[in-house]
């Protein structure tokens, strides 16, 4: 997946240099995902857009993260499922 790509995919909001360095590691997630389909690949991308905000933020605030564990609701049965 080039650069270009990736940002035509996740959206403008993210950026030339930040779609240059995600392309190669998005390439290979998609490999092993096996999400090698045109639909698996857009299911897994849009996803990825989401949560991200179209690649802004690689890193979840821990803190939020905890608000969520042991919610078995969520499916969380796990330490560190949150």
């Amino acid at each position: 997946m080039t650069p270009e790509q990736v940002r035509q995919i996740v959206g403008p909001l993210c950026s030339e240099e930040r779609a240059a360095a995600c392309a190669p590691a998005l390439t290979e997630t998609l490999v092993l995902a096996d999400a090698l389909t045109v639909t698996r690949a857009a299911a897994l991308m849009a996803q990825v857009a989401w949560e991200s905000g179209q690649l802004r933020f690689l890193t979840e605030d821990e803190e939020k993260g905890r608000a969520y564990e042991g919610r078995t609701s969520l499916g969380n049965t796990h330490l560190g499922d949150g």
